[in-house]
């Protein structure tokens, strides 16, 4: 009577527990990328993911938090999913992020039974760029080679890198197919490129410009008597200052702010939806759910072995 009484608690056991773990599991998961911070552009995409075991129709909302709000609100139309869900992404403007600060993001989905968030990314938005550089010089040291002098600004440390462009031309444009280095250094400080010429019969002009660690772009400063295209501007270098000023934004110049899609969703990758539903099962098995897991095993354990001697008994 005993042994039977046991069985039966032990049976009671495995499918009380297995019914509280398997009810407190959800069946949506909605995960969200971390996009590049700090950055000085205000105009990208966040990409998320959202799926549903149920194979139920998704939804999903994007909220954000600036340095001014003092709660989350939604930014942009919901977002509807293919069955069973999919990617997407929650597009920021400048009517989202329009001033300096902090920015808080999450995708929020609805399967029609559950409401899910995903964790809060966040992103320093600084669209303040550092200053122009100063004391610039150029001189030939070589047949097939000049020596770039210069001096960053004392702009309090917004000075990251500096980027020289050259060109045999008089009129250029300052991006990637002009650009010949790149030289990481930071705020007043005196500096030079040595760089060499395809062609030595040619002659060369040179321009620089400075960078903060969030991308943006300082004026340029060259040789006298060119016209630089940037990202922001078409500007004529002074001839008495060789320097310019740009006006307006002072965003990334050519392929420096390219968002890549691709970028790992909370430290995974987005391009494998399968990938994402089969971490979502593991989860079952990760801390929150450990101690139910370990007791369904133990309860499953004590029914196997009091079957297993009820078995033998029974065989006597």
């Amino acid at each position: 009577m005993l042994k039977r009484l046991f069985g039966l608690f032990s049976t009671a056991l495995f499918f009380m527990f297995a019914g509280q773990v398997f009810a407190a599991v959800p069946t949506l998961s909605v995960r969200l990328e971390q996009p590049k911070s700090p950055t000085g552009n205000n105009t990208f995409p966040i990409t998320f993911v959202a799926l549903s075991t149920d194979s139920d129709q998704v939804t999903v909302k994007c909220f954000k938090k600036g340095p001014s709000d003092g709660v989350f609100s939604q930014f942009g139309s919901t977002i509807s999913l293919a069955v069973g869900g999919d990617t997407g992404k929650c597009e920021v403007n400048s009517s989202v992020v329009n001033q300096k600060g902090t920015y808080q993001f999450y995708a929020n989905g609805n399967n029609g039974t559950e409401n899910i968030s995903s964790s809060i990314v966040s992103v320093d938005y600084d669209n303040e760029g550092p200053g122009t550089p100063t004391n610039y010089s150029k001189d030939k040291i070589l047949s097939c080679q000049y020596k770039i002098k210069f001096r960053t600004s004392d702009d309090g440390g917004k000075t990251t890198k500096v980027e020289l462009y050259r060109s045999d031309n008089t009129s250029f444009t300052a991006d990637s197919g002009t650009r010949v280095d790149t030289r990481s250094m930071g705020s007043n400080t005196d500096a030079e490129f040595v760089n060499g010429i395809p062609d030595c019969n040619k002659t060369y002009y040179y321009v620089l410009r400075a960078f903060d660690n969030a991308g943006n772009g300082s004026g340029i400063i060259g040789d006298s008597n060119v016209t630089v295209v940037t990202g922001e501007a078409t500007s004529s270098i002074n001839t008495e200052s060789g320097a310019v000023i740009l006006n307006g934004d002072q965003s990334q110049v050519g392929d420096e702010e390219v968002q890549d899609d691709q970028e790992g969703v909370l430290g995974e990758t987005v391009d494998d939806d399968n990938n994402n539903k089969n971490g979502f099962l593991e989860g079952l098995f990760e801390s929150d759910n450990a101690i139910i897991s370990f007791l369904i095993i133990l309860a499953v354990l004590a029914s196997a072995i009091y079957f297993y001697r009820q078995h033998k008994a029974n065989d006597h």
